[in-house]
């Protein structure tokens, strides 16, 4: 999991990025916002095919985290987002330099 984890963070983030940005793109040119879910869920799916099952599992919990932050009102600022992908960076870390020694 230690060595899966960053490619699932950058992989899963910049696809999911993409995913919901072409569900927001089509929903808004059909002019149905209910579609946009369905959308990026299909596009989730579809760029979680890579290695079947592990990410395809990846990419069903990654939507619904997605979804499930997505509801939170509060807006983070670049430096909050910054300083959690450092704590995990620095946690993967120290577990990497731990199981080295």
């Amino acid at each position: 999991m230690m060595y899966s984890f960053p490619a699932i963070l950058i992989y899963g983030g910049a696809t999911s990025l993409l995913s919901d940005w072409i569900g927001r793109s089509i929903s808004n040119k059909l002019e149905e916002e209910k579609l946009e879910i369905l959308i990026s869920a299909t596009f989730h799916l579809l760029f979680g095919l890579i290695l079947i099952p592990f990410s395809l599992v990846a990419s069903i919990l990654f939507f619904i985290i997605d979804r499930l932050l997505g509801r939170v009102q509060h807006r983070y600022t670049w430096k909050q987002a910054g300083m959690s992908f450092a704590l995990v960076l620095i946690l993967c870390l120290i577990l990497w330099f731990v199981s080295i020694t």
